[in-house]
């Protein structure tokens, strides 16, 4: 009988050591999550500085693309005096278009009020900004 009591006894220590060698590994197991999910805050944040980062620099560089690029005019390289000199700048230019000397007047309906009406309305048209037809 005694020997059947401390088989008993080794068989209970047996499973009081595995229980708290299972509660061990738990708590370890919980503590290893927390820190993992730390961890992955962290990348989060990093990533999301990253992400904002990036958008920044396209968005410099397509402003960059936008905008006409002055600096990038290089002058040419001087050449030997032959009278006339022009700067790559000004024959790259379209000529202006010349203003005619006289202005051709459109001719104005004598019996109208107000300039772009029409003198006598062929077709009913619809009443607009709040007028009413009649």
């Amino acid at each position: 009988m005694v020997q059947l009591a401390r088989l008993r006894v080794d068989a209970a220590e047996k499973e009081c050591k595995a229980a708290k060698e299972r509660a061990r590994l738990a708590r370890r197991r919980r503590k290893e999550a927390k820190q993992a999910a730390r961890r992955a805050k962290k990348e989060v944040k990093l990533a999301k500085r990253k992400v904002a980062e990036a958008r920044k620099v396209l968005a410099d560089a397509e402003a960059k693309l936008a905008k006409p690029a002055k600096s990038r005019i290089v002058a040419a390289p001087a050449k030997k005096a032959t009278g006339t000199t022009t700067s790559p700048v000004a024959k790259s230019r379209k000529p202006k278009r010349a203003k005619p000397a006289v202005r051709i007047a459109r001719p104005r309906s004598l019996t109208t009020d107000q300039p772009g009406q029409d003198p006598e309305p062929t077709a009913q048209t619809s009443p607009t900004s709040g007028e009413t037809a009649a």
